[in-house]
């Protein structure tokens, strides 16, 4: 073929004012079939040349593959040219896609479809995958199987393991059988696309084939419902009680049960005497008895040690109410009586001055009296506050007993009968005229005396006549006494019981809560009590009672 003189044929060579009509070509649809030449993992579609160097309209097409066998090839000129005005922007951009349906040379994916033309839009993101790198590898986002989960799911993130969570169970069918019974596996869920594309779910619309992959990367932990809370420890039982455990347990609470039972004897020996003058820690000691029988499920303890803790109070259930004396009067009928333990001379006359000055005391009874504390009480000013009635010291003793009044008379004589330092006499005061007794009972709380039982009952028959009478002294018993409770009998009742505001135990001193009651205040029949309190006093063991005894008109 003849050339120009300008250069190429017109079958080799176009004319410059020839305009650009492919690159303003409809791009043309690529054939879903795998090409062999560049096989089966090619991002190339069949048919796809590099349209780079190649230029349509100068050979023969194939129309059922695209391809250009005999296209003319550009010049240099011409291919700088037409790159400088694609990135320039003068010209017009080359479109994703030539006539040919091929791709250009550095793609490495194929153009994703658009929202539009796929119906689907942006989706929000997924509830998360099993953080599993066998059943599931991070996907890369330029391969394939990036490509077929991004119109599902969404872009991945680089390196990102994605995560799942627990899918709460589906609600059984109306009328359908409990499936929550016989548990059945779940189904796999498959990843398709959407039933829009026209296609089964499982075919994908690029490659033809079916795809029977299927997301197998479910839980194998069973889900529990999202409004069933986190679920806490089980709920431990109490262990069963050891056969040892529980023979200790009733061999202490039968221990404490006799103890408690203590109280029923009327014997004066000396061991009988002392568990009951502690009997109210019997309650103390039971406490932990009926904890272990709690917690190790031990009923025969437990009732056992209960009846022990409760039954030392069932003697003093009466200081709990009033009676059977008036406990109210008015002042002018009050006389306030204080008793006093001296400790055989070891008193503080000091510490006796001030809680007479402070507890407002008419009539003062003072034991274990010696001639040494009988001087230092006058000169710490006792005689300035009361004027000292009676004093009965033998020389060289110091169980004597002492009896001071702010008004009025008192004759007391001594009455050496009882075996007992013991003094009776007549009270005449403003508020009336009563008969007092005071008297120290032989012994301690720890040791009591030998005759102390029989020095009791010889001081509860004096005046026994007379109503308006008041017994005042350490008695060395308790009402866990049955000497003690005996008085009752003759008519004599302790102030703390009339007055029904429970029991003022004196000793210990030293304890903030005292144990026992073992200094008494009583009254006749005839005799109120309008209240009962105690006072600390140094250099005693034994804290003082003050009862405000009311006297009838």
């Amino acid at each position: 073929m003849a050339r120009d003189a300008g250069g190429p044929g017109p079958s080799r060579r176009r004319r410059r004012s020839e305009p650009l009509d492919w690159l303003n070509a409809e791009p043309s649809t690529p054939t879903p079939e795998r090409s062999e030449e560049h096989g089966e993992g090619s991002l190339f579609q069949p048919g796809q040349a590099r349209a780079e160097g190649y230029r349509p309209g100068s050979g023969t097409e194939d129309p059922p593959t695209g391809r250009v066998p005999n296209a003319a090839p550009l010049t240099r000129r011409e291919a700088r040219a037409r790159r400088s005005e694609r990135d320039s922007g003068r010209g017009p951009r080359r479109p994703a896609d030539p006539p040919t349906g091929a791709l250009p040379r550095t793609a490495r994916r194929p153009a994703e479809p658009s929202a539009h033309e796929t119906g689907r839009f942006a989706a929000p993101p997924p509830v998360g995958r099993p953080a599993d790198p066998v059943a599931n590898p991070v996907l890369n986002p330029f391969s394939r199987e990036a490509y077929e989960a991004a119109p599902e799911t969404g872009p991945l993130p680089l390196n990102v393991p994605p995560t799942r969570s627990p899918v709460p169970p589906p609600a059984p069918r109306p009328g359908g059988r409990d499936r929550s019974a016989t548990p059945e596996p779940a189904a796999p869920r498959s990843r398709s696309h959407p039933p829009s594309s026209g296609r089964p779910a499982s075919e994908h619309p690029s490659s033809g084939r079916s795809d029977t992959r299927s997301d197998t990367r479910s839980d194998p932990r069973p889900s529990s419902p999202p409004d069933a809370g986190p679920a806490g420890p089980p709920a431990r039982s109490p262990r069963p009680a050891h056969p040892l455990l529980v023979a200790g347990l009733t061999g202490a609470a039968a221990v404490l049960l006799a103890w408690a039972a203590v109280p029923l004897l009327d014997s004066a020996a000396e061991p009988v005497t002392l568990l009951a003058t502690f009997c109210p820690l019997v309650t103390v000691a039971a406490i932990p008895v009926l904890a272990l029988s709690a917690s190790r499920r031990a009923l025969l303890p437990g009732v056992l040690a209960g009846l022990a803790a409760v039954g030392p109070w069932l003697f003093a259930a009466g200081y709990a109410a009033a009676g059977p004396g008036p406990n109210e009067g008015s002042a002018a009928r009050t006389v306030r009586v204080m008793y006093v333990d001296g400790n055989h001379g070891r008193l503080d006359a000091d510490s006796i001055t001030a809680a007479v000055r402070e507890q407002g005391v008419d009539v003062l009874v003072m034991s274990g009296m010696s001639d040494a504390l009988s001087h230092d009480v006058a000169v710490a000013g006792l005689n300035r506050l009361l004027t000292p009635r009676w004093v009965g010291i033998t020389s060289g003793r110091s169980d004597g007993l002492g009896v001071w009044s702010r008004q009025g008379t008192v004759t007391m004589e001594s009455v050496p009968s009882t075996g007992a330092p013991t003094a009776q006499g007549l009270v005449t005061t403003p508020a009336g005229t009563f008969e007092l007794i005071a008297t120290s009972i032989p012994g301690t709380a720890l040791r009591p005396g030998a005759g102390w039982r029989d020095a009791l009952e010889k001081v509860s028959q004096l005046s026994a006549r007379s109503p308006h009478r008041v017994l005042v002294g350490d008695l060395a018993s308790t009402p866990w006494h049955p000497a003690f409770r005996r008085l009752g009998d003759a008519g004599w009742h302790d102030a703390a019981d009339v007055n029904g505001r429970g029991l003022r135990p004196s000793w210990p001193a030293w304890s903030p809560v005292p144990v026992t009651p073992l200094d008494h205040v009583m009254v006749g029949d005839g005799m109120g009590v309008s209240g009962v309190d105690s006072a600390r006093i140094g250099g005693t063991p034994d804290r003082a009672v003050v009862a405000s005894v009311v006297v009838p008109g």
